[in-house]
């Protein structure tokens, strides 16, 4: 983690977009985003200064992957989702909260708050075509949480950063092998019942793409 020391926030931020695109790092962004308060911020206002920059890095990569889902809805990806009833689910939810801007806003931010199911539902929501607009407000709320509670945390912290750092990196080093093999039985459960069950177009928006 030195190189997160020794470039601070812009590396941070650079970190937090490619992560929001999906593509997998190898660092938990949260460790770098406390390193990068307790080494590289040295005031309320650098605090501040820090938790917009990552923020807006992290709405970027967020809205640069629903732009991607938006534009190519009729691919590979919306029949993954679709098999899955990822879509499904969260077309029949905007269908009882009602599609008014307010709601699909509301929708937007309560998703992006979901930890592990922030990027699929974001590529799901795009591949609704749901406005960008109201994707664009709705996960802003996620954006300065999810990046400034690791930066105030480890700006308050200081040298005892490494309190939190250490059970995040277990965490997230039984994660790789536990994480993956969850997602796969969810899936290959997922897939299995799609194939059994019969396809209703009245409510599937896989028919509607």
């Amino acid at each position: 983690m030195d190189f997160v020391v020794g470039h601070g926030v812009p590396l941070v931020a650079l970190l937090v977009f490619i992560t929001e695109l999906g593509v997998p790092t190898g660092i938990p962004f949260e460790v770098a985003l406390l390193l990068a308060g307790a080494t590289a911020v040295h005031s309320p206002e650098g605090l501040v200064t820090a938790v917009a920059i990552v923020a807006l890095a992290d709405l970027a990569g967020t809205t640069t992957l629903f732009l991607l889902g938006r534009s190519g809805g009729r691919g590979w990806g919306a029949r993954v989702l679709c098999r899955l009833g990822a879509m499904e689910a969260i077309e029949r939810w905007r269908g009882r909260v009602g599609r008014s801007a307010p709601k699909d806003v509301a929708i937007v931010a309560g998703g992006r708050l979901l930890p592990l199911a922030r990027m699929p539902f974001t590529a799901a929501v795009g591949l609704l075509r749901m406005p960008t607009p109201h994707f664009l407000v709705g996960a802003t709320p996620g954006a300065i949480l999810w990046a400034g509670t690791p930066l105030f945390l480890g700006y308050v912290l200081r040298q005892r950063v490494n309190t939190v750092i250490d059970p995040i990196e277990r965490v997230h080093r039984l994660g790789i092998f536990v994480v993956p093999a969850i997602v796969a039985v969810v899936v290959i459960t997922l897939v299995v019942r799609g194939l059994r069950r019969p396809r209703n177009t009245a409510v599937d928006p896989c028919g509607l793409l």
